[in-house]
């Protein structure tokens, strides 16, 4: 009897010292250089613009401290060379337009060229280099709205795509929003941070489909969306090399926010040596609705 209550005053005595909160642990996190961060876009007056910056740790606090909404200037590329040159070997210059932002219009992109982005920043010694293909816009694709119905209180529409021009393999995308979405998607930006949860759980990086042509015939494709009477769609449809189509389905795959919170963790693809991000040259062919002439 007396063994058995020993045993039990120790096991109350393990508890409690197990409960007791511990120490706290001191660990240090390893600190990571600062890595070049690079996107790429062609504007409506054919002139190529690239951004250049730094990734940096989650633990930072970027925080403006004097209310101005700036970025903070040492995580763009503020005074840096840019330029990008063509498999030939001909090399364009890049002109600084603002702070981590270089651009020219200079450039004549050839169809089915491959395309080599340098950018290199004497201030932190570091540089980075990116290669792609551009291709030119898919010649005469259509996109056609057609009204499907009001389903569970959404407005459906079906997009109807034909690209005739598809050649064997070619990879495209697809792009789409509405102004609506676009409004929603400005609120998870806007307010304090906490604020609008609900936009938050909705909101989806950038609407894409994914094709790729089988045989070099006309390629048609249709997909439902969402869309009111009283809104604007725009729809872009561009043709990309395999790396950035890989990216693409990398970046599809993340979905809507609240599915990155509690999903799979998915790492990018990136073809930038030394860096992050993706240097893709693409000029897509454009398409704006206003809704209500297609829903009645």
């Amino acid at each position: 009897m007396y063994s058995v209550k020993v045993v039990f005053l120790l096991s109350i005595l393990a508890l409690f010292y197990s409960c007791r909160k511990p120490e706290p642990l001191d660990i240090k996190m390893p600190q990571q250089k600062d890595a070049p961060v690079i996107s790429a876009t062609i504007t409506d007056a054919e002139g190529v613009v690239v951004s250049a910056g730094y990734s940096m740790e989650s633990i930072r606090n970027i925080s403006d401290r004097n209310g101005h909404g700036k970025i903070p200037r040492d995580i763009l590329v503020d005074s840096g060379m840019v330029r990008i040159s063509e498999g030939n070997g001909a090399t364009h210059n890049l002109y600084r337009l603002s702070p981590g932002v270089y651009g020219s219009n200079e450039l004549e992109l050839k169809d089915g060229s491959s395309y080599t982005l340098h950018v290199t920043d004497p201030k932190k010694g570091t540089t980075a280099t990116a290669t792609t293909t551009y291709y030119v816009q898919p010649q005469g694709s259509s996109v056609t709205p057609v009204y499907k119905g009001i389903r569970n209180g959404d407005t459906l529409c079906t997009l109807q795509v034909a690209i005739p021009d598809a050649q064997k393999d070619a990879k495209y995308f697809i792009g789409y929003t509405t102004t609506k979405q676009l409004r929603e998607n400005v609120k998870v930006m806007s307010g304090p941070a906490g604020q609008n949860m609900s936009a938050m759980a909705t909101f989806e990086p950038k609407q894409l489909e994914l094709l790729q042509s089988n045989a070099s015939t006309a390629l048609n494709h249709s997909f439902t969306i969402k869309a009111s009477a009283g809104d604007t769609l725009v729809v872009q449809i561009g043709r990309v090399d395999g790396g950035y189509y890989k990216y693409l389905q990398a970046y599809k795959r993340t979905g809507y926010l609240i599915n990155q919170l509690t999903g799979e963790p998915i790492n990018l693809p990136t073809n930038v040596q030394t860096g992050y991000g993706y240097f893709a040259l693409c000029k897509p062919n454009r398409y704006v609705f206003d809704m209500k002439e297609y829903i009645r």
